[in-house]
């Protein structure tokens, strides 16, 4: 059953990929056209439903984070780098 439910979010997961906008075009396309600075605005926008992208995930965080692209609300609204909500922030690449 596990490995049934993996291949089915895998194959949802190659579907919404081709959908999305890649990470880096989501963030400016975000970034140019809503000016949020916190993930509340963020959510508040999306719980209103207007104005929605198709090309947009409602969740960026689950799922740029699938793919191992997220690097935080505030790199993702304003683009600040190595902010104090960036996941790979303090991880060391050898």
């Amino acid at each position: 059953m596990a490995l049934l439910q993996q291949r089915r979010l895998d194959a949802q997961l190659r579907f919404q990929s081709r959908r999305y906008l890649a990470f880096e075009e989501c963030c400016t396309w975000v970034r140019r056209n809503l000016d949020f600075a916190s993930r509340e605005e963020w959510e508040d926008w999306v719980s209103c439903g207007e104005d929605l992208s198709p090309y947009i995930p409602t969740r960026p965080d689950e799922f740029y984070s699938r793919l191992g692209l997220w690097r935080g609300w505030q790199f993702f609204l304003r683009g600040v780098e190595d902010a104090g909500d960036d996941p790979g922030k303090g991880v060391i690449v050898s």
